[in-house]
């Protein structure tokens, strides 16, 4: 996949356009999907397909939000977290763990947010806003 850069006239599209947000998911067709739907938000998505593009991708790039699946091949979304939460410069990123396993207390122990794929892409979102806003959006 790579990066989506919407283009809008709407000014309050324009002012998240400043949000990147990362979203890793092997699921091509997820990828694109809510890839898409992010970037009709108005946020600048970019996309990873595994936990490991995922950790690469944030070494050479700045995002203001990671959400990725958990059951991923090379490496899954829990390892990811713990390598993320383990690396000092990521202490604050808000990074989401959207994933139908049962993973949430994993994932709220490693100090993310769980979100079931079972949800409408509406709990995802208003997840993704609430958390960005804290982030000073």
């Amino acid at each position: 996949m790579g990066e989506f850069s919407p283009k809008t006239s709407n000014p309050e599209r324009n002012e998240k356009l400043s949000k990147r947000i990362l979203f890793a998911d092997d699921e091509k067709s997820i990828l694109f999907g809510l890839g898409m739907l992010l970037e009709g938000e108005g946020y600048t998505v970019d996309t990873a397909e595994n936990g490991q593009l995922l950790l690469d991708k944030l070494e050479k790039e700045n995002y203001d939000l990671v959400v990725t699946d958990n059951n991923m091949p090379i490496l899954d979304g829990i390892e990811a977290l713990k390598r993320i939460r383990g690396d000092a410069r990521f202490k604050n990123l808000p990074v989401i763990v959207n994933s139908g396993d049962d993973v949430g207390e994993t994932v709220k122990s490693l100090g993310g947010v769980f979100s079931s794929k079972g949800n409408s892409f509406n709990i995802l979102l208003k997840k993704i806003k609430d958390l960005l806003s804290d982030s000073g959006e």
